[in-house]
């Protein structure tokens, strides 16, 4: 084969290959071309049942929000009609009780002009010349007898013959003339039949007192003559029974404080008693109470924590509500347990009347003004569908430090009894956290100071009250608490380049930043490192008479010379030492000298010897640095002597933890619903005065009537007697 025949048979067989090639491509492209139009016709149908599955979803998602709405709207119309359906009750209920009381108060009337009227008596008309000597003619058998009955409820009939002008009809015999002067009203009172005086007291006014009650209590009887043996001496003082619509719950109250007028003293125990829940929103965690409210007319509230089972009725969640900021919408969750605690210690009837209020410290003050605005707006909105306790809008906010200071000023005077004490100067207190201080201490009214931080207050449950208003200088310093100064500490030190410290105890080594120091022990000269931090060298020299804190004016009040009292860090580091209660600088600088100077490794092993008992363990690192800082805002800061002074550093005052949150509760009572408001307290004081007039003529007639007619019988039995003739006419009203 040559080669041009060879040449032409390998093309052929090339071309054939290449035909071959291109009819498997073409085939290869048709398979792949079906397979994806299949594909593509399934995603269709995927996706055309997805949109339908999308659209159902989306008709349930509403018809679901619908019911949702419709639960909510029925849950809340439901909470409504239980409220609505349970103040019925406890008001029928009571207005049993009060017709009750009434009524027996009637019978009590009753059984005391019973017994004047069978003093008047006449005696036996004998025909005798000689008289006999006269006698009450008293049914002792039927001292409680049916006959009284009669007579206590004729007395109604004759109160409305009073009130109505009704004519008195003639009637003869002294036994007729007691019964048909008060005609019974025994069925209609016991049916219900409203008498007017009754119907009056029960409209206007809750509460009643005795006439002759005097604030504190009811008053004896005014005493009667000897001269008038025929008039009976009531037993005991007539006293109207008390009323109050909304009470119930045990009573938990264990001081007795005075008040002006205190119209419930005569309730029953337990049955004025609300509750009152607060929540104390810190930097480290949220910490709530819960109280026993009882107030008092014209007086302070009674106020106590809620005790069970010899525990008070306190819970405490962390961390603090600031560390929400990035996530406000977790701060519900958050509260929800103790919200459910408070639940748990409190009458479910009476949860929609007990307030909650949650008040936000130092941690809130520091975070960003946005971040601030969502926590406090997701409580507001969110807190009213996950609790029954009555939730308000402006009882949840970040209260201002100077109003910390005043609620613990409260606290802290209100447990030693101070506001009972009218001539008593109140106590100061000055209360050092992590982050903040605050002070607080009355202003003497012969002191005249026009700075600012005065905070005018009144604890009275009306401004009319004027015995509980007082001037307070209150002010917080941000930045001066103990932690917040440790770090300007180790900021100071960190720009100095410090490597050794001399506020840690010798032989501590620790990391600040990427700074490595060593611990000294040397306090004396962390004080005077520690002083140069507390005030401001920036800010001229205070020409003021006084000066506090970063040159902050205050009055011209000795501090020295004032109680004051130091809490929680005063406290912590004071009692680390050994040093709590009265303050002695000398003794207390002398503890800390001692300790500084210690290695850290002896301090870790005499702690696990138990020799610092007061002390955590987290703090033996810092308490050098916290003594140091304490004293020096103390002494340099708000100008205490050092010797001479009446400082003492506590965590309880008579067995109680002294809380700001208790002065808070005591300062808003006012503005808290307790079921009886000023207005009410004053128509009640209006009405009792009214009723108190009413029952004082009333017996001042029937003493008047009584006279007349027993002069009356008098002269009848002469003139039979004697046989003497009647020359003038009777009055027609002694026509009997």
């Amino acid at each position: 084969m040559d080669a041009k025949t060879a040449q032409s048979v390998f093309g052929a067989v090339r071309q054939s290959k290449k035909s071959t090639s291109k009819e498997e491509t073409t085939e290869n492209f048709k398979s792949s071309n079906e397979s994806l139009v299949k594909k593509y016709i399934s995603l269709k149908n995927q996706l055309t049942q997805c949109t339908k599955t999308v659209e159902k979803l989306r008709n349930e998602n509403v018809a679901l929000r619908e019911k949702n709405q419709e639960l909510i709207d029925a849950s809340l119309d439901r909470k409504i009609e239980l409220i609505v359906e349970q103040r019925v009750k406890s008001r029928l209920a009571h207005a049993a009780v009060l017709h009750k009381k009434l009524f027996q108060t009637i019978q009590q009337t009753g059984l005391e002009l019973n017994g004047i009227f069978k003093d008047m008596e006449p005696e036996p008309i004998e025909e005798s010349p000689v008289r006999q000597s006269s006698v009450d003619n008293y049914d002792d058998e039927n001292e409680y007898g049916e006959d009284d009955i009669t007579i206590s409820s004729a007395t109604t009939s004759f109160v409305q013959n009073l009130e109505n002008g009704t004519p008195r009809t003639k009637q003869s015999g002294p036994k007729g003339r007691r019964s048909q002067l008060f005609p019974s009203l025994q069925e209609d009172v016991l049916s219900g039949e409203e008498v007017s005086v009754v119907s009056t007291v029960v409209r206007r006014a809750p509460m009643l007192i005795a006439p002759s009650a005097t604030p504190g209590g009811p008053s004896k009887p005014a005493s009667r003559k000897a001269a008038t043996p025929r008039f009976k001496k009531p037993s005991t003082p007539v006293v109207a029974p008390s009323c109050d619509p909304d009470e119930g719950g045990p009573s938990t109250v264990r001081r007795q404080r005075s008040a002006k007028m205190n119209i419930k003293s005569m309730k029953e125990p337990s049955t004025d008693v609300k509750y009152g829940v607060i929540c104390d929103a810190g930097s480290s965690g949220t910490r709530l109470f819960v109280y026993t409210l009882k107030p008092m007319n014209g007086g302070l509230t009674d106020i106590d924590t809620l005790i069970h089972e010899n525990e008070p009725v306190v819970k405490k969640v962390t961390p603090g509500l600031s560390t929400f900021g990035d996530k406000p919408d977790q701060v519900i969750e958050y509260l929800t347990p103790l919200l459910r605690f408070a639940e748990e210690h409190i009458p479910a009837h009476q949860l929609a009347e007990t307030d909650l209020m949650i008040f936000a410290t130092a941690g809130m003050r520091l975070i960003p003004e946005e971040q601030k605005i969502a926590i406090i707006e997701n409580l507001q909105t969110g807190l009213k569908r996950v609790t029954n306790l009555k939730v308000t809008d402006s009882n949840i906010r970040v209260i201002d430090g100077a109003w910390e200071g005043i609620y613990s000023w409260i606290a802290v005077n209100y447990i030693l009894g101070r506001f009972d004490k009218e001539n008593e100067p109140k106590v100061g207190m000055i209360d050092m956290g992590g982050a903040s201080v605050q002070i607080a201490f009355e202003i003497p009214k012969e002191e005249v100071y026009t700075g600012g931080n005065v905070y005018e207050i009144n604890l009275g449950r009306s401004d009319q009250v004027t015995d509980y208003k007082y001037s307070i200088y209150s002010t917080t310093f941000l930045g001066y608490g103990a932690n917040e100064g440790l770090k300007k500490y180790e900021t100071s030190l960190v720009q100095s380049n410090h490597f050794e410290d001399s506020c840690s105890p010798k032989g501590l080594n620790k990391l600040i930043g990427e700074i490595s120091v060593n611990g000294t022990g040397e306090w004396d000269t962390c004080l005077a490192q520690v002083s140069t931090l507390i005030g401001d060298k920036t800010l001229p020299s205070c020409t003021k008479p006084a000066c506090f804190l970063h040159n902050v004016i205050a009055p011209a009040v000795n501090l020295s010379n004032v109680d004051l009292y130091g809490f929680s860090e005063y406290f912590y580091t004071t009692s680390n030492f050994g040093a709590q209660g009265d303050y002695h600088y000398e003794k207390f600088t002398d503890e800390v000298r001692k300790y500084c100077k210690k290695d850290w490794n002896d301090i870790q092993e005499g702690f696990k010897k138990h020799e610092f008992p007061n002390a955590d363990f987290e703090r033996l690192a810092t308490n050098c640095f916290k003594a140091a800082w304490v004293t020096t805002v103390l002494h340099e800061g708000f100008n205490v002597d050092k010797t001479n002074h009446l400082f003492k550093s506590v965590l309880k005052i008579a067995g109680e933890e002294m809380q700001w949150a208790l002065g808070a509760m005591l300062y808003h009572t006012r503005d808290l619903d307790f079921g009886i408001g000023l207005e009410q307290e004053l128509e009640i004081i209006q009405s009792t005065q009214q009723i108190s007039n009413f029952f004082s003529l009333l017996v001042i007639l029937v003493f008047v009537l009584a006279a007349v007619l027993y002069r009356q019988l008098q002269a009848d039995s002469m003139y039979k007697k004697y046989h003497y003739l009647r020359t003038d006419s009777k009055p027609d009203f002694l026509n009997v």
